[in-house]
């Protein structure tokens, strides 16, 4: 299958564009010289308006919201045109590299569609090469825009028409993973999803900025795209409350992220002022199932990554809705989202580093520009510097760049009661430990599952010296395959609890984390230690076993130590471990003791136990993890054990 590598997927110069709006707009044509980047005035639709038929959406607030917003749409930042605003030296020197990028970009060849790329997902159920392919592609639009709106001497604009047209003529935006049955690659349905409405976003933004620098066929061309992939779908679903846009109704990251997406593009180019405040209504309606996804204590249970990706989309979203509402409306109204805010700082132990629960990568860290921009917004504590302007979209480069909210706080700062030396989320029954004074220890442990990135993890823990995590949780996966999010999902050793530092139980693995109650039995938390006991029983379908509890102790008195403590009852002999998984070099010095260690510090586990018992390992290398799986394996069935590992920073 081949097709040519110029876009054609919009009309022809002339031709209406199916965008609508209603018929009463007197919104002034873009392409008469207002550089607004929004909707030709040619295309309109009749009455009734679309919004009147959505059931979540009501009259009073929708007029409510439409009488904030401006005549004209606006993305964020300042129009290429407001030259005071582009050429100010500050900016002009934090943003001067994409001018080098954009000129490095002209000189390259144009990365083409490959079909061959896209469809390798459907043959073989790799991903990699069709997501660098369309990476690629939709990459060069941010570094061109923001070089042009800096330089402003038309050089860049070619290419930028160029990607443009490229983009609005792709058989699709959506990704081969999210088109199993290639009904969008196949032009014969649109939806929207994660990526496809990032590109609407970006492809908005860059039709703001940059108003009548771009060509009207082009625009055309852009717009009808947004129309066809964005706009129509949302509006067909929000009529059917939420049908065939399942993310409207979810409750994590993909419904922050898809709302920030179309919420964004519509408020930057839809030009009736009532459609905007539609799509405005809807966001403010549907995120509730994105807040509703967190437990009362603001734990992010998809992990510390997908609170970088979907609260930072939250705040997209906040942000773009506060400032198209000049501030009337906020979506960090909901004090549940001060909880969730402040997720940050609680799961950290210290910059920035995190034990890797749920589908969190090992080297992830909370995002300090999120951090930073909800302790500012909700006054939760003053920032030491302002985080450098983030580079991964046009319209979070312009949001850092210009004012926004940040800037004007909401309420007076009460930081410390944010953080101390522990965090435990109650409802999440995680737990997490944070060194103070001369100690170098750091460590978490959880009780419950993980949501829809649930690893079967009941009891996971993790353990770092200062800034590195050497045993425990080995968190991952670092990239999706075809069966993750299927029922073939814990057949990896890396997702199941065979990975994890939980028991292996008669031979008996974790039932599913999410399908599992946790108890927790009891906690304690005083100046000199923090402890927390589960009943683990629940987490294993094997009827032998009558009990199996784990505590877990941080004792804070001088450089610190943690004491984990496992005791296991079965009605018949059963075989029993305990598995200790590390990323880090280990090696066993002989007499129940362990070390763990990497180039800058070291961590000893010293092991007792009432049974006697050997040390194996097992390498383990699944979805680009690589981890050593340390097992201390009671030799012979038991009826009843307890071992006790006593973890130390060593010198």
């Amino acid at each position: 299958m081949t097709r040519r590598q110029t876009g054609t997927g919009g009309p022809q110069h002339g031709s209406p564009s199916r965008l609508s709006s209603t018929s009463a707009s007197t919104t002034p044509d873009p392409s008469e010289g207002n550089g607004s980047g929004t909707v030709p005035e040619s295309v309109r639709v009749p009455t009734p308006p679309w919004w009147h038929s959505a059931p979540r959406l009501k009259a009073a607030q929708l007029s409510a919201i439409a009488a904030t917003l401006p005549e004209i749409p606006a993305g964020f930042g300042k129009p290429c045109k407001d030259r005071s605003a582009w050429e100010a030296d500050d900016l002009q020197k934090s943003l001067a590299s994409f001018v080098s990028i954009a000129r490095q970009l002209q000189q390259q060849p144009f990365p083409a569609w490959s079909d061959a790329a896209y469809l390798e997902f459907s043959t073989s159920g790799r991903r990699e090469k069709g997501a660098e392919m369309m990476r690629a592609r939709r990459s060069l639009l941010m570094p061109l825009v923001v070089a042009e709106c800096l330089e402003n001497q038309g050089q860049f604009v070619p290419m930028i028409h160029r990607v443009l047209t490229e983009l609005a003529g792709d058989p699709t935006w959506i990704p081969a993973p999210h088109d199993v049955n290639l009904t969008s690659f196949s032009r014969k349905a649109y939806w929207v999803e994660l990526l496809s409405a990032r590109c609407g976003h970006e492809i908005a933004q860059s039709l703001y900025l940059l108003g009548d620098k771009i060509d009207p066929e082009v625009r055309s061309q852009a717009i009808h795209a947004l129309e066809e992939r964005i706009f129509a779908p949302v509006r067909k679903s929000l009529q059917a409350d939420g049908k065939d846009s399942g993310w409207l109704t979810a409750h994590h990251n993909w419904n922050a992220v898809c709302l920030a997406g179309v919420t964004g593009a519509a408020v930057t180019v839809l030009p009736d002022r009532h459609e905007r405040a539609a799509f405005v209504a809807a966001a403010v309606e549907y995120s509730k199932n994105y807040i509703s996804g967190f437990p009362e204590d603001g734990y992010c249970v998809e992990g510390t990554g997908y609170w970088n990706y979907g609260f930072s989309n939250y705040c997209t979203l906040r942000e773009q809705i506060w400032q198209a509402t000049g501030g009337k409306t906020d979506l960090f109204a909901d004090p549940k989202v001060r909880e969730i805010a402040l997720y940050g700082p609680r799961i950290q132990w210290i910059n920035g580093t995190t034990p890797a629960f749920g589908d969190c990568g090992p080297d992830v860290k909370v995002s300090q520009h999120l951090a930073a921009y909800c302790g500012a917004v909700l006054g939760l504590g003053a920032v030491s510097e302002t985080p450098a302007i983030r580079r991964d979209t046009l319209f979070a480069v312009c949001m850092d760049a210009f004012d926004h909210s940040a800037r004007h706080p909401l309420q007076a700062s009460d930081h410390p009661s944010a953080i101390g030396d522990h965090t435990y989320f109650d409802k999440a029954m995680v737990l997490v430990c944070r060194a103070t004074g001369e100690g170098r220890l750091f460590a978490s442990i959880k009780a419950g599952g993980n949501g829809d990135h649930s690893h079967n993890d009941i009891g996971s823990f993790s353990i770092a010296v200062g800034e590195a995590t050497l045993v425990g949780d080995p968190g991952g996966p670092r990239y999706y395959r075809k069966e993750t999010f299927t029922d073939q999902r814990y057949d990896s050793k890396l997702l199941n609890s065979y990975g994890h530092p939980v028991p292996l139980v008669g031979g008996t693995l974790q039932s599913e984390a999410n399908k599992t109650q946790a108890i927790v039995i009891g906690t304690r938390f005083d100046e000199s230690v923090h402890e927390i006991e589960i009943d683990m029983k629940p987490a294993y379908a094997l009827g032998e076993l009558s009990a199996l509890i784990r505590s877990f102790t941080y004792e804070r008195v001088g450089p610190g130590r943690i004491v984990l403590r496992d005791f296991v009852r079965f009605s018949t002999p059963q075989n029993f471990e305990v598995a200790l998984p590390t990323c880090a070099l280990w090696r066993n010095l002989g007499n129940g003791t362990i070390e763990f260690f990497s180039r800058e510090c070291r961590l000893q586990a010293r092991i007792e136990c009432t049974e006697p018992f050997e040390i194996n390992s097992e390498e383990i290398r699944d979805y680009g993890i690589e981890l050593s799986r340390v097992a201390i394996r009671l030799k012979t069935p038991v009826e009843t054990a307890s071992l006790t590992i006593t973890f130390e920073a060593a010198e």
